[in-house]
């Protein structure tokens, strides 16, 4: 059973499985409901890409405390109980570069193994001297090239490390076709 709000002259209707803003529809797919009631922590996470096409990742700390202890990540970290996900990538990115996020965009939610990474992006002309590194070792931009090459164990996308290779090469095909623009 759907139901029906009327806001000024845009009408929001909610059905059981798809939110409809006026002419606008966003599907929510069964298996995204399922895997959501098996969610025990819920994660951020944030893919910088600079003009060369390089992603900046942080080398965690080497605590055996911590998921994945010496590992280079994307930038990000856990939701807050009552946090939303953009308060939470927001604050994160504070943390653990400095930087006043106040643009960037969405690029997908992932559940894998109980865990729900919300996945974010920004591109611009970064250059590793732009951050303050608050936790973590270190940041590096990495080429394509350079992370193709590393032997998997170097790297880790928080607890699912099959996932951090899967999640970059989805983002470099989904904007292969999107080139940076050219500057003078």
């Amino acid at each position: 059973m759907a139901q029906s709000f009327k806001i000024g002259s845009q009408s929001l209707e909610i059905g059981s499985q798809s939110l409809e803003i006026g002419s606008q529809s966003l599907e929510i797919g069964s298996q995204y409901l399922k895997d959501r009631k098996t969610v025990k922590k819920r994660t951020v996470s944030l893919i910088i890409e600079n003009q060369k096409n390089e992603i900046l990742l942080m080398l965690r700390d080497n605590k055996p405390t911590i998921p994945c202890p010496n590992h280079w990540a994307f930038i990000g970290g856990l939701i807050d109980p009552g946090e939303t996900p953009i308060k939470a990538i927001v604050r994160e990115v504070k943390e653990e570069l400095g930087l006043n996020l106040n643009m960037f965009m969405f690029f997908k939610t992932e559940i894998l193994r109980g865990i729900e990474y919300n996945i974010f992006y920004i591109r611009g002309n970064f250059k590793p001297t732009d951050f303050v590194v608050g936790e973590g070792q270190a940041i590096s931009f990495f080429s394509k090239d350079k992370i193709a090459a590393a032997k998997s164990p170097l790297f880790s996308f928080r607890a699912a490390s099959a996932s951090f290779f899967a999640v970059l090469v989805e983002f470099w095909m989904r904007f292969q076709y999107y080139p940076w623009p050219h500057i003078h």
